[in-house]
């Protein structure tokens, strides 16, 4: 103790030495020593509110109740806008023996943090009340009254329940609470860890015995759940939970909950409710979901919203389905500002990371064209350049002027700031992908807007680009955000403005063109070379993957590649032609041996594609769907395969060509013999889509129809 003493008190002439030093003092107990140098830390920082707040503790902990009223009230006025203080100033004031100053002290505190749920508690206390008492629901009576579980059902839950409560300073608290009966050992697996929030109070959480025992968790620290005990087929678990929630700032006016659903992917409901009340009317954004009237209703003072559903069977979750959000019903209560309202929020953050330093100047003075669309150009493959590595477009933590010296982070703000550099006008645009669920929304959802774009406002036109792809063609964007509605991020003194991205623009050029040139020996092995050419944000996206394998890699995978659909293919050779080039094709150019036909005597059995899509297999994986199928990127891939036949062979009743239209897609092919060679030509079109339970069928005729000509074999013989 003594060592201990001496060096702490050495700590003293260091930065923030007094405080470590009182601290060392509290922890032996000296606290007259302790009192002694944080008051001297809270005088040589007389603005700092914490070192008063570490003083009030040693002097209520030394019973010095006026001291630490006192200093407590000089911290809350230091930080008047910090609750804080004037919730330690409550507490003292309690101990002191001052009741009605200490609800003051609570009151005011809950003025500055309308969502601190201990507060709010703590005030209802005071005022002999209970926050929420018209959301109580006794788990164990409904256990009793329960129905039996659905045939082969793992668990239930017997009840789903969620209520949230608004309260007129802004601030609010909602409730969780799941009572669910488990039957085997994958429902205790889904209900046996309990998840609850960090800053949650825990109103109920136990094991309900099946015999009517209750078994209640021990807490482990730094564990993320809590298991509950003793969890046994046909017991049942009770989660039972209460959240603050926090006002939004000046920016964002009113309120938004989050969304509440009706339906689970796996576990069947006894009854799922959701109850809201708010002092003002509110607003319903209900999705795959029809309310009847009176869900909303005047209630006293205020306004309540009530939904419930009843024995709802769980929507199993299928292969590529779409967003749950797409399809299970949900509602989200609120009021106030919508997505207009968060994308001037958003412009502001954004905005200051973009800003024009000495060194984008710099950057943009290199790059100087002759006019403005082609130092745009410039400055595009400039920042490429500099700024190497994977881009998150919505990733705005960093400065442009930070990113620019590391050479890593979001080139879009980097090339915002070169380009305000070089006075060309550029607005950042926040676009929801094709993946994302297309319906509209009232409330702000951050997450519905995620993928971030420039749009450089040239006097010939907009041009967007998508630097999250380092070597991605200037003036085109993915398939996945083509047609997509999106927000331009207001520049100063503007407005947020909703638009909608271009489907086409001009240059656009998607897919894959394989060419193939081989030679077939008579024991049906091809060897020969193979051009596969990627284009558009295909070509963008081989690039970016070329850049991080080397060689073998790089081999490895044109292998695997190329061997999902050939037979024994090696790989020879392998270069790459273009793969440093800002815009343009990527390509790959290989030598390869292949077990291209199978011999049967005299003939030879050549497959009728080298490249199958295997659309069935990827695409078809269930009978019948009861959610879309999401096929979530475009597949355009053209094949001419040349395969010089053996001498004195030919190609023996070759098959029609095949056309394949319909809504989703086009497939077309052919096969000639030509000059001693056989030709194979077809081409796959498929664009990105939704596909409707109801159009299934007909989209697997279309995949069955693909598979079924690229199946075929062509006939080789004397």
């Amino acid at each position: 103790m003594g060592e201990q003493r001496k060096y702490a008190e050495q700590l003293i002439s260091c930065g923030d030495g007094l405080s470590s030093a009182a601290q060392a003092a509290r922890s032996r107990a000296d606290l007259v020593r302790a009192r002694e140098l944080l008051a001297r830390a809270a005088a040589l920082r007389p603005a700092q509110p914490g070192r008063l707040q570490q003083l009030a503790e040693v002097q209520m902990a030394r019973k010095e109740m006026p001291e630490a009223i006192a200093s407590l009230r000089t911290a809350a006025a230091l930080a008047p806008r910090s609750a804080e203080p004037l919730r330690r100033l409550a507490g003292a004031l309690e101990l002191a023996g001052e009741p009605k100053a200490a609800v003051e002290a609570r009151r005011a505190a809950l003025r500055l943090a309308p969502g601190d749920l201990q507060i709010r508690q703590q005030i209802a206390l005071d005022e002999g009340k209970r926050l929420m008492p018209w959301s109580d629901r006794d788990g164990v009576a409904l256990l009793k009254d329960s129905k039996k579980a659905p045939p082969g059902a793992s668990a239930v839950r017997v009840l789903d329940y969620g209520a949230a409560q608004i309260f007129p300073d802004g601030g609010g608290v909602e409730r969780t609470h799941t009572v669910a009966r488990v039957f085997d050992k994958k429902g205790i697996a889904k209900f046996g860890e309990a998840r609850i929030p960090s800053d949650a109070v825990v109103v109920r959480l136990r094991t309900i015995k099946a015999d009517g025992r209750v078994l209640e968790p021990e807490s482990i620290p730094e564990k993320e759940s809590i298991s509950l005990p003793g969890l046994e087929p046909g017991d049942a678990v009770e989660i039972d939970y209460l959240r603050g929630l926090a006002p939004r700032g000046p920016d964002m006016p009113g309120y938004s909950l989050g969304a509440f659903f009706f339906r689970d992917d796996e576990t069947p409901m006894g009854e799922s409710t959701y109850e809201v009340r708010t002092p003002w009317a509110p607003e319903v954004d209900a999705h795959n979901l029809e309310l009847p009237p009176g869900t909303v209703a005047r209630e006293g003072d205020g306004f309540r919203f009530r939904y419930s559903a009843r024995d709802v069977k769980p929507q199993l979750g299928e292969p590529h389905q779409t967003t749950e959000g797409e399809t299970l019903p949900w509602v989200q209560i609120g009021t106030g500002a919508g997505q207009n309202e968060l994308m001037k929020s958003l412009a502001d953050w954004a905005l200051l990371r973009a800003r024009p330093t000495s060194s984008t100047l710099e950057l943009a003075q290199r790059s100087l064209g002759n006019g403005a669309q082609q130092t745009a150009r410039n400055i595009y493959a400039a920042v490429s350049q500099a700024v190497r590595g994977r881009s998150n477009g919505n990733d705005f933590q960093s400065s442009a002027a930070h990113i620019l010296a590391q050479g890593r982070g979001n080139r879009l703000l980097v090339l915002k700031a070169a380009l305000a550099s070089a006075r060309i006008p550029s607005h950042i645009v926040l676009a929801r992908t094709f993946l994302a669920d297309p319906a509209p929304h009232r409330f702000p959802r951050g997450d519905l807007y995620s993928y971030a774009l420039l749009r450089i406002d040239l006097p010939g036109g907009p041009a967007f680009v998508d630097p999250s792809y380092r070597l991605a063609p200037f003036n085109q964007i993915p398939p996945f955000l083509r047609g997509q509605d999106a927000w331009v991020l207001p520049e100063p003194g503007e407005e947020a403005v909703y638009i909608q991205l271009p489907a086409t623009l001009a240059g656009q050029q998607d897919g894959r063109a394989l060419q193939m040139d081989l030679t077939l020996d008579a024991e049906g092995v091809a060897t020969g070379t193979g051009r596969d050419e990627h284009h558009g944000f295909e070509s963008a996206s081989l690039k970016d993957a070329l850049e991080r394998l080397d060689r073998d890699q790089r081999k490895q995978a044109v292998e695997s590649m190329l061997g999902r659909g050939l037979r024994g293919v090696t790989l020879e050779t392998l270069s790459t032609e273009h793969e440093t080039d800002q815009e343009g094709p990527a390509t790959l150019v290989y030598g390869l041996r292949v077990q291209a036909a199978r011999r049967d005597g005299t003939q030879l059995f050549v497959q009728s594609s080298l490249v199958p899509a295997r659309l069935s297999r990827r695409w078809l994986q269930t009978a019948e769907r009861q959610v879309p199928l999401l096929v979530d990127q475009p597949e355009v891939l053209t094949q001419r395969v040349s395969i010089a036949l053996p001498e004195g062979r030919h190609l023996r009743g070759a098959p029609k060509p095949v056309k394949q239209a319909s809504p989703f897609g086009e497939y077309r092919w052919s096969a000639r013999e030509e000059g001693g060679k056989l030709v194979i030509e077809e081409l796959l079109s498929m664009p990105q889509q939704r596909v409707a339970p109801a159009e299934y069928a007909a989209f697997a005729d279309f995949a069955r129809a693909v598979d079924q000509a690229q199946s075929q074999e062509l006939v080789v013989g004397p």
